[in-house]
């Protein structure tokens, strides 16, 4: 593939991007629920308050890691899943018939093509050869006429038969 076609393959690939998101979006969830969680685990005594407040950044940092962590992990299953497809799609008789297809498709193409440009060249050949040839004719027709009409010019102005009288 060529070097363009790669690097506008992944300029456009939105699939990344879309496994970003998706993490991101799964974090922001999982954070939204941290309220909730901490709300059933309120407590009264300001030291045991403190406490948790205090922990509360490492802990949602934690968490928000191991989201990604997890993402990450999903991702590059279903990126191994999608390989593992493609592969199997690829083995599959109907694809190798495909394949199969298209490279002849592309050998006659390129027979077709070969055989025109011959027979382009093989009729502008021909086609010169003809010219020259009704050309030659040409000027011997001239010739013979021009020789004729000579004769006729030296044999005197009379037709045949025709007495001076």
């Amino acid at each position: 593939m060529a070097i363009a076609t790669e690097l506008k393959k992944t300029l456009t690939d939105t699939t990344p991007l879309y496994a970003v998101a998706g993490a991101g979006d799964l974090v922001v969830e999982k954070l939204r629920e941290l309220p909730e969680r901490f709300r059933t685990e309120v407590t009264t005594d300001p030291k045991v308050l403190r406490e948790r407040l205090q922990t509360l950044p490492d802990r949602t940092q934690t968490f928000a890691k191991s989201q990604v962590d997890r993402a990450k992990e999903l991702y590059e299953d279903l990126a191994a899943r999608g390989e593992k497809l493609v592969k199997r799609v690829d083995r599959q008789e109907s694809t190798k018939r495909a394949k199969t297809a298209v490279r002849t498709t592309e050998s006659k193409a390129k027979a077709t093509t070969t055989a025109t440009k011959r027979g382009v060249a093989n009729t502008k050949t021909q086609a010169k050869s003809a010219a020259t040839a009704a050309g030659k004719a040409a000027d011997a027709a001239a010739n013979a006429v021009e020789q004729a009409a000579r004769k006729v010019g030296d044999s005197g102005s009379k037709p045949a038969g025709v007495s001076n009288a």
